[in-house]
């Protein structure tokens, strides 16, 4: 899994870090006001506000994250 290999095995198998994160990432029904608080506080809460990584996946994440092409038609 890629967030494993960017974060390590212990951060993502031994903690709930990855269940709160696809709480924020993976629901097309959060607004993006959540998402955005929603990050803040996992990155905070797990001290990775340096990770590169990290940075990198929220620097891009309207185009990943659903909460910002929900109203955007997919055909």
């Amino acid at each position: 899994m890629l967030v494993q290999h960017y974060l390590g095995n212990r951060l993502c198998k031994e903690t709930d870090f990855m269940e709160k994160m696809k709480t924020y990432i993976w629901s097309s029904n959060l607004e993006i006001d959540k998402f955005e608080s929603g990050w803040k506080a996992v990155i905070e809460e797990f001290k990775l506000e340096d990770n590169e990584w990290l940075s990198y996946m929220y620097e891009i994440k309207k185009s990943w994250i659903p909460s910002y092409f929900r109203d955007s038609p997919m055909c």
